[in-house]
């Protein structure tokens, strides 16, 4: 495996975690009646790095060159 299909594999596995972490706290938020300051700041929060993370990968594709079709050719 090179370097890029690791830097793709990292990119994709992360994106798809912090995305499984926001859909999950936001179940969690519509599912519980009382859905209090804490839940919230949670959601907040794991919305936050998942942008976060967005951005810096978004940074590190344009330095690599790396494309959205690049990520066609990959498996997890």
């Amino acid at each position: 495996m090179t370097r890029k299909e690791l830097l793709l594999n990292y990119i994709l596995a992360q994106n798809v975690r912090y995305e499984n972490d926001v859909v999950e706290l936001q179940n969690k938020a519509v599912f519980r009646r009382n859905c209090d300051e804490l839940d919230c700041l949670e959601l907040i929060i794991a919305k936050s790095k998942l942008t976060a993370f967005n951005e810096f990968a978004s940074d590190i594709m344009s330095i690599y060159k790396i494309t959205k079709d690049d990520f066609d050719d990959i498996k997890i």
